[in-house]
Protein backbone atom coordinates (compact mmCIF):
# COMPACT_ATOMS: atom_id res chain seq x y z
CA UNK A 1 0.00 0.00 0.00
CA UNK A 2 1.26 3.34 -0.56
CA UNK A 3 1.67 6.35 1.17
CA UNK A 4 -1.47 7.97 -1.07
CA UNK A 5 -3.89 5.03 -0.19
CA UNK A 6 -3.02 4.90 2.91
CA UNK A 7 -3.64 8.70 3.70
CA UNK A 8 -7.25 8.79 1.73
CA UNK A 9 -8.00 5.37 4.34
CA UNK A 10 -7.59 6.92 6.88
CA UNK A 11 -9.18 10.42 5.31
CA UNK A 12 -12.32 7.93 4.73
CA UNK A 13 -12.25 6.34 8.04
CA UNK A 14 -12.11 9.72 9.73
CA UNK A 15 -15.14 10.52 7.60
CA UNK A 16 -17.10 7.66 8.27
CA UNK A 17 -15.85 7.97 11.96
CA UNK A 18 -17.69 11.12 11.87
CA UNK A 19 -21.15 10.78 9.76
CA UNK A 20 -21.45 8.21 12.47
CA UNK A 21 -21.08 10.28 15.34
CA UNK A 22 -22.95 12.70 14.10
CA UNK A 23 -25.88 10.14 13.19
CA UNK A 24 -26.08 9.00 17.25
CA UNK A 25 -26.02 12.58 18.36
CA UNK A 26 -28.45 13.43 16.19
CA UNK A 27 -30.26 10.21 16.88
CA UNK A 28 -29.72 10.93 20.81
CA UNK A 29 -31.46 14.58 20.99
CA UNK A 30 -34.19 13.55 18.92
CA UNK A 31 -34.85 10.95 21.28
CA UNK A 32 -34.93 13.65 24.21
CA UNK A 33 -36.85 15.56 23.20
CA UNK A 34 -39.67 12.91 21.87
CA UNK A 35 -39.55 11.60 25.64
CA UNK A 36 -39.55 14.98 26.68
CA UNK A 37 -42.81 16.02 24.97
CA UNK A 38 -43.85 12.40 25.97
CA UNK A 39 -43.39 13.20 29.43
CA UNK A 40 -45.20 16.66 29.35
CA UNK A 41 -48.08 15.55 27.63
CA UNK A 42 -48.48 12.63 30.29
CA UNK A 43 -47.98 14.89 33.35
CA UNK A 44 -50.98 17.23 31.68
CA UNK A 45 -53.57 13.57 31.45
CA UNK A 46 -52.65 13.24 34.95
CA UNK A 47 -53.29 16.93 36.27
CA UNK A 48 -56.60 16.82 34.21
CA UNK A 49 -57.59 13.39 35.74
CA UNK A 50 -56.55 15.07 39.59
CA UNK A 51 -58.67 18.20 38.14
CA UNK A 52 -61.67 15.96 37.02
CA UNK A 53 -61.57 13.72 39.99
CA UNK A 54 -61.26 17.11 42.53
CA UNK A 55 -64.71 18.28 40.91
CA UNK A 56 -66.40 14.68 40.85
CA UNK A 57 -65.65 14.65 44.75
CA UNK A 58 -66.98 17.85 45.43
CA UNK A 59 -70.11 17.31 43.66
CA UNK A 60 -70.33 13.48 45.49
CA UNK A 61 -70.08 15.43 48.52
CA UNK A 62 -73.03 17.38 48.22
CA UNK A 63 -77.01 16.44 47.69
CA UNK A 64 -78.19 16.97 44.13
CA UNK A 65 -80.53 20.13 45.82
CA UNK A 66 -77.43 22.04 46.48
CA UNK A 67 -75.86 21.58 42.76
CA UNK A 68 -76.62 23.84 39.77
CA UNK A 69 -74.94 25.06 36.68
CA UNK A 70 -75.27 28.94 36.35
CA UNK A 71 -73.83 31.66 34.20
CA UNK A 72 -72.30 34.13 36.42
CA UNK A 73 -70.38 37.00 34.31
CA UNK A 74 -71.20 34.61 31.22
CA UNK A 75 -68.57 32.28 32.74
CA UNK A 76 -70.86 28.50 32.68
CA UNK A 77 -70.08 28.05 36.30
CA UNK A 78 -71.14 24.38 38.57
CA UNK A 79 -72.38 26.04 42.00
CA UNK A 80 -72.27 23.79 45.18
CA UNK A 81 -73.94 25.08 48.08
CA UNK A 82 -73.37 24.10 51.56
CA UNK A 83 -76.15 25.10 53.52
CA UNK A 84 -74.69 24.34 57.00
CA UNK A 85 -71.30 26.59 56.24
CA UNK A 86 -73.40 29.16 54.06
CA UNK A 87 -70.70 28.77 51.44
CA UNK A 88 -70.88 27.89 47.73
CA UNK A 89 -68.16 26.35 45.95
CA UNK A 90 -68.12 27.17 42.20
CA UNK A 91 -65.94 25.62 39.75
CA UNK A 92 -65.33 27.28 36.31
CA UNK A 93 -63.04 27.13 32.72
CA UNK A 94 -61.17 30.55 32.05
CA UNK A 95 -58.32 30.86 29.91
CA UNK A 96 -57.15 26.91 29.85
CA UNK A 97 -57.34 26.83 33.56
CA UNK A 98 -60.13 24.98 35.93
CA UNK A 99 -60.55 27.32 38.62
CA UNK A 100 -62.70 27.01 41.68
CA UNK A 101 -63.36 30.02 43.98
CA UNK A 102 -65.51 29.77 47.52
CA UNK A 103 -67.88 32.53 48.85
CA UNK A 104 -70.95 33.55 50.49
CA UNK A 105 -74.41 32.08 49.44
CA UNK A 106 -76.10 34.65 47.45
CA UNK A 107 -73.12 36.89 46.40
CA UNK A 108 -71.60 36.99 43.53
CA UNK A 109 -67.96 36.30 41.97
CA UNK A 110 -65.20 37.69 43.88
CA UNK A 111 -62.89 37.60 40.83
CA UNK A 112 -58.76 37.50 41.96
CA UNK A 113 -60.14 35.13 44.70
CA UNK A 114 -60.04 31.56 42.86
CA UNK A 115 -57.93 29.00 42.82
CA UNK A 116 -56.23 27.13 39.77
CA UNK A 117 -57.25 23.81 40.23
CA UNK A 118 -56.12 22.02 37.34
CA UNK A 119 -55.38 23.14 32.95
CA UNK A 120 -57.43 21.60 30.23
CA UNK A 121 -57.52 22.81 26.83
CA UNK A 122 -61.51 21.71 27.08
CA UNK A 123 -63.80 21.84 29.91
CA UNK A 124 -67.06 22.18 29.50
CA UNK A 125 -70.07 21.17 32.29
CA UNK A 126 -73.80 20.10 31.37
CA UNK A 127 -76.04 18.60 33.47
CA UNK A 128 -78.57 15.98 32.31
CA UNK A 129 -81.35 15.74 34.23
CA UNK A 130 -81.67 16.88 38.05
CA UNK A 131 -78.51 13.53 38.52
CA UNK A 132 -76.08 14.05 35.94
CA UNK A 133 -73.36 15.85 35.41
CA UNK A 134 -71.48 16.07 32.05
CA UNK A 135 -68.06 17.13 31.82
CA UNK A 136 -66.17 17.22 28.93
CA UNK A 137 -62.72 17.71 28.42
CA UNK A 138 -59.99 17.51 25.43
CA UNK A 139 -59.01 13.57 26.87
CA UNK A 140 -62.91 12.68 26.84
CA UNK A 141 -66.12 12.73 28.48
CA UNK A 142 -66.64 11.93 31.92
CA UNK A 143 -70.31 11.42 33.70
CA UNK A 144 -70.75 12.42 37.72
CA UNK A 145 -73.97 11.12 39.25
CA UNK A 146 -75.37 13.76 41.35
CA UNK A 147 -77.40 11.38 43.30
CA UNK A 148 -76.05 9.57 46.74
Amino acid sequence: MNDSSKVTSEIMSLILMGVLFLSMLTLVVFSASAYRASVQVQAGNDDLRAALGYVATAVKQNGTDDIRLEGIDGVPTLVITDRVSGLEQRVYYRDGEILENYGAVGYGFSPGGETVIGRADVFEMTLIGDSLLKIETNLGTSLVNLSR
